[in-house]
């Protein structure tokens, strides 16, 4: 009886070793999958150059390249399925560049954000690199991004985000508009 107590104490001893073997084994194989990735960086990352906030905003201009879709927007609204996106006409790219331009640099960030409603994502061309590549609007905050410089601009009446969920309404169904309707407009009472 003692030598079964003995031998079930070194079994469990040893599986517990094993279990903690195996945790280190798994969390060394999925830091290597991150690195590989590009989601994990080994090398120490260089702090961004982030403008003053008076300094002068690059000019966001809509060119006109001939083409009829100038952007691509993406609503972040959904978690493990794929979100909605479509293209903006020319003119859309100009009244969004039109908005855009007219709001007051900040040095807020984006608010964090949980499930659901997290923000569009507009991406432009951007050949010449005379306005943003890309910006994410959020809860009356706009990220951008010019020659990888990050700027922030604040939208206290949610404009530019009433304009994108305008443009998307023929792209996203009924329940998912009517939501994002609701959200913005809950924040404007807030």
């Amino acid at each position: 009886m003692v030598l079964t107590l003995i031998f079930a104490d070194i079994i469990e001893v040893l599986a517990l070793q094993l279990v903690n073997s195996m945790k280190y084994v798994l969390s060394i194989f999925i830091i290597g999958i991150l690195v590989a990735c590009g989601s994990v960086s080994t090398t120490e990352s260089q702090p961004q150059e982030t403008p003053e906030i008076g300094t002068p905003m690059p000019t966001i201009s809509a060119r006109d390249s001939g083409s009829e879709d100038e952007g691509y927007v993406q609503l972040n609204i959904f978690s493990g399925r794929e979100q909605p996106d479509w293209n903006l006409t020319r003119d859309q790219t100009k009244q969004l560049a039109a908005l855009v331009e007219e709001l007051p640099r900040t040095d807020q960030t984006l608010p964090e954000t949980g499930l659901g409603y997290s923000g569009f994502e507009v991406y432009l061309p951007n050949p010449d690199e005379t306005f943003f590549d890309a910006m994410i609007v959020y809860n009356g905050i706009i990220e951008y991004r010019v020659n990888e410089i990050i700027h922030y601009l604040t939208d206290n009446d949610r404009e530019v985000e009433r304009f994108l969920l305008a443009s998307a309404e023929s792209h996203v169904d009924d329940a998912v508009y009517t939501t994002l309707q609701d959200e913005i407009a809950s924040s404007d009472t807030e």
